[in-house]
């Protein structure tokens, strides 16, 4: 029962997330070329927040998958954070990245 009540709860959180960066994300496609530092800061808190998600899935250090999820979140999280991507190199990390949590979350549901 615990690990069914857990798989949804994070299954749940990834959901989240990954609309609050999906939001971002649209956003930040109006605001080509310039993005807000506000709209950069949030994209890299949101993020973090899904690379603490991912990281509390059972079996995380095991599947590739979520290694190379949490690697390219890592990344794309540093580079936001130390200004070195330019707004459409931000959102072309940003979209890869969305495409890898889209494949895990239907890892998620499927394991659900």
């Amino acid at each position: 029962m615990f690990d069914i009540a857990r798989q949804l709860h994070l299954t749940r959180s990834l959901e989240h997330f990954s609309e609050r960066f999906d939001e971002l994300l649209n956003s930040a496609h109006l605001y080509q070329p310039q993005l807000p530092i506000e709209l950069i800061d949030e994209i890299a808190f949101t993020t973090g927040e899904l690379m603490l998600v991912v990281t509390n899935y059972p079996g995380h250090h095991e599947d590739k998958l979520i290694r190379e999820v949490l690697s390219h979140a890592r990344g794309l999280r540093e580079r936001l954070r130390v200004g070195e991507s330019q707004g459409d190199q931000v959102t072309k990390d940003c979209d890869s990245f969305r495409q890898e949590i889209a494949q895990h979350l239907r890892d998620s549901k499927k394991a659900a």
